[in-house]
């Protein structure tokens, strides 16, 4: 039986290293992703919109395993801090973890509704299961192409908040997300 997130939080002490892993692992792949972004005008644009796909799709399946393992695996208890920085880490983890499900779905939905297959790192295209809808496509390109402005706002939101941790109040938030302790 999978326990709820909220019977798993404040068991340990630090994140695991699955859970470090995966975070790490999708920093990466999100420097990636938008770093590629800012090179693919001119004759390499349809290899690197693959490896840009391609990416994608990763951080949506390593987004979606890291869900299924912070289900699983307990969740460090919280460090001591005021009620509204609680509330405002759990906010800002939910729409990150919201955006980064999101956002390579949409990528991933207009490819399969435009009828241009994501090939995976040229090992094959992936399942097209939607429907071709032109319109709908539009829509939800036009979101994609919006959103990474919301998500680096996330993002910078994010390490500053790390940095503060680390630098002001001087507590372990950053430590345990990179040694576990």
């Amino acid at each position: 039986m999978i326990a709820t997130t909220e019977a798993n939080a404040g068991t340990v002490a630090g994140y695991s290293r699955i859970s470090r892993l995966l975070h790490w692992l999708i920093v990466l792949l999100i420097i990636g992703v938008f770093g590629i972004t800012y090179f693919w005008a001119g004759p390499s644009h349809r290899t690197l919109l693959q490896i840009h796909k391609s990416l994608g799709v990763t951080i949506l399946v390593l987004m979606l395993m890291r869900l299924l393992h912070w289900a699983v695996v307990p969740r460090p208890k919280l460090l001591p801090a005021p009620g509204w920085q609680h509330a405002a880490a759990r906010i800002s983890h939910f729409l990150l973890y919201a955006a980064f499900i999101v956002q390579p779905a949409l990528g991933w939905s207009n490819s399969m509704m435009t009828g241009k297959p994501v090939n995976y790192f040229l090992l094959g295209n992936l399942p097209s299961f939607l429907p071709q809808n032109k319109e709908l496509a539009d829509k939800l390109i036009a979101i994609h192409f919006a959103l990474p402005n919301f998500i680096m706002a996330l993002v910078a939101l994010h390490i500053c908040a790390a940095l503060y941790h680390y630098i002001v109040i001087r507590d372990r938030t950053l430590q345990r997300m990179i040694s576990g302790s």
